[in-house]
């Protein structure tokens, strides 16, 4: 009797110690741990193209810009004249980015008398400097480069943009005809977390 007694109460030990080292484990796994943090540019993310097409004159394009953590951003404007004869026509880009803040570029189509012609340029922005935020704390990996995200600002480029394209016409071009887009490409910060320390923990 007694020595089954003390088998109970072994047992219970037993389960009591197993019960005591998993949670120990699960405690380990779940709590915060810190990550040193590396930031780069993203691939270019090609917003939605936009077109238009006319005779000579102003072209207007307005552009939603919904990314966030925002690097830098690239407008190319391409411009097409076609007619019977197409001389040198000169073209204007202006943009304006949600902020205000505004940037141009120029280029001429050039002629020579064929009957078709195309020029571009791109405008480009610096809009967020690279983050300085060196560490973060989380679970995982992906926890802290979400609380890394989370805790940086980046206050410019998301919104509306405005685009406007100014053609001159060359004067040897008969009927003149215009066919003019415009695409608009940014370039994210995106994070690395790698763990500071094997079991390391948050400071």
């Amino acid at each position: 009797m007694v020595n089954r007694v003390d088998g109970v109460i072994l047992g219970v030990g037993i389960v009591v110690l197993v019960a005591s080292v998993i949670g120990v484990v699960l405690y380990d796994e779940q709590s915060p741990q810190s990550y040193n943090l590396s930031w780069s540019e993203s691939e270019a993310i090609e917003l939605d193209e936009q077109t238009d097409s006319g005779g000579p004159g102003e072209f207007t394009f307005a552009t939603n810009v919904s990314e966030e953590a925002l690097a830098r951003a690239e407008f190319t404007v391409e411009v097409t004249a076609s007619g019977t004869t197409v001389e040198d026509s000169n073209v204007e880009v202006e943009v304006e980015t949600s902020e205000g803040e505004t940037d141009t570029c120029s280029f001429t189509v050039a002629g020579g008398g064929q009957t078709s012609s195309t020029g571009d340029c791109t405008v480009e922005f610096e809009l967020n400097p690279r983050p300085a935020l060196s560490t973060a704390n989380g679970v995982n990996n992906t926890a802290a480069e979400r609380q890394a995200l989370d805790q940086v600002a980046f206050p410019n480029g998301t919104g509306e943009w405005a685009t406007t394209v100014t053609v001159d016409a060359g004067t040897g071009i008969s009927d003149p005809d215009y066919d003019v887009s415009l695409q608009p490409t940014v370039y994210n910060w995106e994070v690395t977390a790698t763990q500071n320390a094997p079991g390391g923990r948050a400071g």
